[in-house]
């Protein structure tokens, strides 16, 4: 009997140009309310629909409430440093006249971190050392008399610059640096002067010590004006 063979299998040929058909790609639809493209939202605010806006839905921005300023940002803004000196820098409401006032050492707790004075901006430690060279200073009888003459003259050169304005109205002369480095220069400068005219130069000399510690107390911030805010005293607490 005449055996029947299948035909062989059609294989395609690499040169007829045929590719394999590509599988369909599935449609993505809109998700619905909860649902997204493989993923579940229980949230309301993942909501997708018409009574839910969203980036696809024309709608309006609401625009953020301004930032309020604290009471502390006010104050700190409204409180003059000692770079910057308007005209009403001096604090009127103390039981003293004197503008020229000492950071004191104040309290101290080991736990605790010193916090920073709004008057100025030397610290503790800048007080412990302008006050231990100012008792190395008093060594004579006449040392105390000598300071307290130099802080009236420091005053009064102070009160005298806050009188009279410079450019523009602002008072930059009336800082006690300034006026510290004026004290200073003149006693520096008029020194051989002052012993051939007769004083004596121990009490020359000691009267420009005492001028350098003015300048150094006034650029640490130690000693400084009567600024508003500033709870300071023209003289240390023992």
């Amino acid at each position: 009997s005449d055996i029947r063979r299948s035909p062989p299998p059609q294989h395609d040929s690499p040169n007829t140009g045929c590719r394999p058909a590509l599988p369909a790609i599935a449609e993505l639809t809109k998700p619905n309310k909860k649902a997204g493209y493989g993923f579940s939202f229980s949230d309301d605010t993942f909501y997708d629909s018409d009574e839910y806006p969203d980036t696809e839905c024309e709608w309006t921005l609401e625009e953020p409430e301004p930032v309020k300023e604290s009471e502390s940002t006010k104050k700190q803004a409204q409180t003059p440093s000692s770079k910057q000196l308007p005209s009403t820098i001096i604090r009127q409401d103390t039981s003293f006249t004197d503008v020229v006032v000492m950071r004191d050492v104040g309290s101290f707790h080991i736990a605790r971190p010193q916090k920073r004075l709004s008057c100025t901006t030397a610290t503790r430690e800048d007080t412990i050392r302008i006050k231990h060279a100012a008792k190395m200073l008093l060594k004579h009888a006449e040392s105390a008399e000598v300071c307290e003459q130099l802080l009236a003259h420091l005053e009064r050169m102070v009160c005298a610059a806050l009188q009279k304005p410079e450019r523009w109205g602002h008072h930059i002369g009336a800082t006690t640096t300034c006026c510290a480095l004026k004290l200073r220069d003149l006693l520096v400068n008029s020194k051989q002067e002052r012993v051939v005219t007769g004083e004596l130069q121990n009490a020359v000399e000691h009267e420009m010590e005492w001028a350098k510690w003015l300048v150094e107390a006034s650029c640490t911030g130690v000693m400084h004006l009567k600024v508003p805010g500033c709870d300071c005293r023209p003289d240390w607490e023992e």
